[in-house]
């Protein structure tokens, strides 16, 4: 049951036939609850279930239907206003039924119609306010008024939907074309029972089913195709083709489900007037030999653009009661015209630290006194009119350092093609840490011609109450004409960084493994810049 806010209760199982490949939801007994059906392959029957009004079910009665039913449809058939039932299935000579229904929930069969099918639907072709059937056969759809065959369409078609593609009041039709064709066929209706020739667009590998819904809010009719295609990964198990408002469509965009998406259908599932996707996924997993053997899932795709945040922070690890800024930027997931507007809340645990609006896709805050140990900090988007919210989790480390790294000033300052500079790095231990420290430095952009630096010696011994040092070397190309300014912190600040307009110096020392296991390793780094003059 959904809970309204796009996620659901946990689900309740009601019995039916044997393997149900097929449901369809309708007021059956007029009674303005909405009921249930399955077609059920495995014992050639339909289960309807009873809906109670309160999200329950009674238990299902079944009808004897036509050999392995796959595909099932619910309309007016016969002109008196109650849901009746078209079934299909695969199972060879007369497999395509009609229930129509007796007012009070009951069923009565009309003879099996002599078809072949694996896939129904039921709209009215032709204005007269009587459904009529459409059957997928597998290689062809047959279009039936009165339950005759009146036209044929398509070829290898395999799966089927309605709507009015191109606003004229007719009803058209969509075919997923499988096989090697690997397309969705667009047929506009007449409106007299026959379609125009189809127009194909590319659909991706191994398409499965097919459903229509207006999904962007402007008042036409999309639609959503599945793919089953487990070779690809992730698993872009869903494809939307937007309408251009004259019955033509966009290039498809994909979407990411579960692993082999089977079924689609469509839904407001969190009551924000926005149409929303869920699939049924055949695996869990891209393994076959081993997802055969385990249970399927769905995927629920809440409509709105997608945004992606992430958070950084300014120094991490770091140390108890440095001041850390966290910048959390928000981005549209596929590439839009506009950007992601609103505000971001960010919360250490369960404490809200504060809520500021976005500008420029950023926000940032200061999260002062860290106390030690390691903080969740959750950074949520709160959407605006395109952009559906989104949470992101940055995992903040704040461990006492097992020492420092600082380094005096370089010189010389000035450096000429073919001439280097030094500078003395010192390690000192820190709350009694003793080990060795490996030490690494590079230098970005590392395009041609760009300085480069080294460090000796590159492994140094800290041990408690004393300092270790090693000589970094900055050294430029002899063919470089240009001058060279290197600027540093210098003195003996610890972990500082500064951004200039050319090259950047990154120095680093890491403890080794084997140092003291009992405290957080840490990572001290020291930037310098260098500019051309």
């Amino acid at each position: 049951m959904g809970i309204g806010d796009g996620s659901f209760r946990n689900f309740a199982h009601y019995d039916t036939g044997f393997q149900p490949l097929a449901v369809v939801a309708a007021d059956f007994n007029g009674d303005g609850k909405t009921d249930l059906a399955t077609a059920n392959r495995a014992d050639d029957s339909v289960s309807i279930l009873f809906g109670k009004g309160d999200g329950t079910f009674q238990p299902h009665v079944d009808y004897g239907v036509v050999q392995q039913p796959s595909g099932l449809a619910v309309g007016d058939l016969n002109g008196d206003s109650k849901a009746d039932l078209a079934v299909v299935g695969n199972g060879g000579p007369g497999t395509v039924e009609v229930l129509t229904n007796n007012g009070d929930g009951t069923f009565s069969p009309i003879s099996n119609l002599g078809f072949v099918g694996s896939a129904v639907v039921a709209a009215d072709f032709t204005g007269d306010l009587i459904d009529d059937l459409a059957i997928d056969t597998g290689s062809v759809v047959d279009i039936l008024l009165g339950f005759q065959t009146f036209a044929s369409y398509g070829n290898g078609a395999t799966a089927l939907a309605a709507g009015d593609f191109n606003g004229d009041g007719k009803v058209d039709l969509v075919f997923v074309n499988g096989g090697n064709n690997h397309t969705i066929s667009i047929l506009m209706g007449n409106g007299n029972g026959t379609f125009q020739p189809p127009v194909d667009y590319p659909a991706p590998l191994f398409p499965g089913n097919v459903a229509v819904g207006d999904f962007n809010g402007d008042g036409k009719p999309d639609i959503a195709v599945t793919a089953s295609n487990i070779a690809v990964t992730p698993a872009m198990g869903l494809s939307v083709f937007t309408n251009n408002g004259d019955g033509t469509f966009a290039p498809r965009v994909e979407y990411e489900t579960g692993v082999s998406a089977a079924a689609v259908a469509v839904g407001d599932f969190d009551l924000d007037g926005k149409l929303d996707v869920v699939t049924s996924n055949l695996l869990v997993s891209p393994l076959f030999l081993i997802a055969q053997f385990l249970p399927g899932n769905v995927s629920v795709l809440m409509n709105g653009a997608s945004a992606i945040i992430t958070i950084h922070s300014s120094e991490n690890p770091s140390a108890p009661g440095a001041p850390v800024t966290l910048t959390a930027n928000v981005n549209a997931r596929v590439p839009a015209t506009t950007s992601p507007t609103g505000s971001i809340t960010l919360q250490d645990g369960t404490t809200t630290l504060g809520t500021m609006s976005l500008v420029g896709g950023s926000a940032a805050f200061s999260a002062p006194s860290l106390t030690l140990g390691t903080h969740a900090f959750s950074a949520r988007y709160s959407g605006d009119q395109i952009f559906r919210p989104s949470t992101s989790i940055l995992y903040q480390v704040v461990a006492t350092p097992d020492f420092s790294l600082t380094s005096s000033a370089v010189a010389p300052l000035v450096l000429s093609g073919g001439q280097s500079a030094t500078a003395t790095v010192t390690i000192t231990s820190l709350a009694g840490f003793s080990g060795p420290v490996s030490l690494t430095c590079s230098v970005a952009p590392a395009e041609a011609g760009a300085p480069i630096c080294s460090l000796a010696p590159a492994l140094v011994q800290a041990s408690a109450g004393n300092s270790a040092t090693s000589t970094l070397k900055i050294s430029t190309s002899s063919f470089q004409a240009r001058n060279y300014t290197v600027r540093s912190p210098g003195g003996t600040r610890r972990a500082t960084t500064l951004w200039l307009s050319l090259f950047g110096l990154f120095l680093a020392g890491v403890v080794l493994a084997g140092g003291r296991g009992r405290k957080q390793s840490w990572l001290s780094c020291l930037s310098l810049a260098l500019s051309w003059a």
